[in-house]
C-alpha cells in the first residue's frame, strides 16, 4: 500500500524537466559530498565519511530530482486543481511491483517512483498490453493528476 494520494507527473512535464532535474540533483550531490568531505561534520571515522558522502548524495540526489518533478505539478493541483485527464502509454501489465505497490501497472517515459498505479486485479491488467494508451483521470492539471480512475483511451 502506497502511502498517500497516487499522484502522476504528465509526460510532457516529465520530459521537459528531465535536463533541470538530473542537473539539480547533480549540483545536490556535490554540495552534500563536499560537505560531508571538508569536515563540517565531526566525523572522525574515514569510512564512515565516505559513507555519509556516497549515500548522502544519492540521497539528495533523489530527492532534488523528485522535488522537481513532483514539487510544481502538485502544488499547482493542490492550489489550482480541477478535474483533469492525462494520457499515459503502458510500459508494462507484469510487474509483480514492490512492498509498497502490488500489482502496478507502469507508464512509459515517467520517473522511478511516479511511473505506476498501484493494485490494480490481474484481469484488469491484461486489458492493456504495453503499447496501450491510458488516459488516468483524477483532480489536478495538466502537469499532473492525483489518481482516481483510468481508461483504455480507444474506448
Amino acid at each position: 500500500m502506497k502511502l498517500g494520494f497516487e499522484f502522476l507527473p504528465s509526460t510532457d512535464w516529465a520530459e521537459w524537466t528531465s535536463n533541470t532535474r538530473v542537473a539539480a540533483g547533480a549540483l545536490c550531490a556535490a554540495i552534500m559530498a563536499v560537505f560531508v568531505l571538508s569536515g563540517e561534520w565531526n566525523i572522525d571515522n574515514a569510512l564512515k565519511k565516505m559513507f555519509f558522502a556516497t549515500f548522502g548524495a544519492v540521497g539528495c540526489y533523489l530527492v532534488a530530482q523528485n522535488a522537481i518533478v513532483v514539487g510544481l505539478p502538485m502544488t499547482a493541483a493542490l492550489a489550482a486543481g480541477h478535474q483533469a485527464n492525462l494520457q499515459m502509454i503502458v510500459a508494462s501489465n507484469k510487474d509483480l511491483g514492490s512492498r509498497s505497490c502490488h500489482s502496478p501497472l507502469v507508464f512509459e517515459a515517467m520517473p522511478p517512483m511516479f511511473d505506476e498505479i498501484c493494485n490494480i486485479s490481474d484481469d484488469v491488467r491484461g486489458q492493456y498490453p504495453p503499447g496501450t494508451p491510458v488516459i488516468v483521470s483524477g483532480y489536478g492539471t495538466n502537469l499532473g493528476v492525483f489518481k482516481k480512475s483510468f481508461r483504455n483511451a480507444k474506448y
